[in-house]
């Protein structure tokens, strides 16, 4: 639905492998575009954990 790039960088987040559509489940067999996307993904996640502990902690 929302194409294939799309699907790789959902596969490779997921590090689904067992039959995947894309042979895509890890960064070593992805395209460098996805692999860049799911790590800014995990960033954004990362900070958006930092700021509500920080936040928290107050």
């Amino acid at each position: 639905m929302l194409g294939e790039e799309r699907a790789r960088v959902v596969q490779l987040a997921l590090e689904y492998d067992p039959q995947p559509p894309f042979d895509a489940g890890t960064p070593e067999r992805s395209t460098p575009a996805a692999v860049a996307q799911v790590r800014a993904m995990v960033a954004a996640a990362n900070a958006e954990i930092e700021r509500t502990t920080a936040t928290r902690a107050r």
